[in-house]
C-alpha cells in the first residue's frame, strides 16, 4: 500500500478533540505517530462525530444516527466475603429480567469477586435492587456483600463513548446503517460492534479479517 500522510496519535481524554487538518488528524498537542493506515475499533459515531472532522464522513453519520443504540445490560460488581455459594464460572438465571452471574473475578484470599449482568425484556422488569432479584431466584448474597459498584446501561455507553453491542436491530436497514470497513477517509478503517458486519465475537472477528484483507500484507524489510 502506498504511503499516506502520517496519522497522529489522537488524545481522546477529557474534552479534547482531534481535528482533520489537511488529511492528517491532529490532537490538540499536535503529537503525531506516522502510520500508513489506522484501524479504529471505537464507535464510528464517536470517531466521525468527535475525533475526525472530515466532510466525507457526514453521510456515514447521518445513516448511523437513524438507528438506535443497542444498550448493554446493567452491570453490578460485587465484593463478597464469608461462605458464598459455589457456582460455575457463569450461571444464567432465566426470567425477566434475565440475570447472568459470573464468579471468576480476582479477590483476596477468603473473599470473592462476582459480576452480575441484568437485562430486562420488557419495560420496568429490571426495577428493584439486583440483590433482591437474586434473592428471589434462590441466590441470596445480601449478608456477604463487602462492596459493590453499579453501572447502568447509559453509564457504560457514556464511559466507552459507544455501546459494546453496536446498533440495535431495527430491520434490514440496520445492515446498511453500520459503518463500512473502509471508511470514506483514505487509510482509515472501521472495525468493532458498530461497524460491518456487526456485534458479537464472530462478526467482530470477521470485520477485523476483512480490514486486514483490504489493507493487504505488510512489505517485507530486508536487512
Amino acid at each position: 500500500m502506498a504511503s499516506k500522510p502520517p496519522f497522529s496519535r489522537a488524545n481522546t481524554s477529557g474534552n479534547s478533540n482531534c481535528q482533520w487538518n489537511g488529511g492528517i488528524p491532529c490532537s490538540p498537542d499536535r503529537s503525531r505517530l506516522a502510520a500508513d493506515v489506522v484501524v479504529s475499533a471505537i464507535d464510528p459515531r464517536t470517531l466521525f462525530g468527535r475525533l475526525v472532522a472530515h466532510p466525507s464522513t457526514r453521510q456515514v453519520l447521518a445513516r448511523m444516527d437513524r438507528s438506535p443504540t443497542a444498550l448493554p445490560p446493567e452491570v453490578t460488581h460485587l465484593g463478597l466475603a464469608g461462605e458464598v455459594p459455589v457456582l460455575p464460572v457463569e450461571t444464567v438465571l432465566h426470567g425477566d429480567p434475565l440475570v447472568v452471574v459470573r464468579t471468576n473475578g480476582t479477590a483476596p484470599p477468603g473473599q470473592a469477586a462476582w459480576t452480575i449482568l441484568r437485562r430486562a425484556r420488557r419495560a420496568g422488569a429490571s426495577a428493584g435492587d439486583i440483590l433482591d432479584v437474586l434473592g428471589s431466584r434462590g441466590l441470596d448474597l445480601r449478608a456477604h456483600v463487602v462492596t459493590r459498584i453499579d453501572r447502568s446501561a447509559s453509564q457504560i455507553v457514556d464511559e466507552t463513548a459507544g455501546s459494546p453491542y453496536g446498533l440495535a436491530w431495527s430491520g434490514t436497514n440496520t445492515l446498511y446503517a453500520r459503518a463500512g470497513t473502509a471508511s470514506p477517509v483514505e487509510g482509515l478503517f472501521c472495525v468493532g460492534a458498530a461497524a460491518h458486519p456487526g456485534a458479537g465475537l464472530p462478526f467482530v472477528g470477521l470485520g477485523a479479517a476483512l480490514a486486514a484483507q483490504l489493507i493487504g500484507p505488510a512489505e517485507r524489510v530486508r536487512g
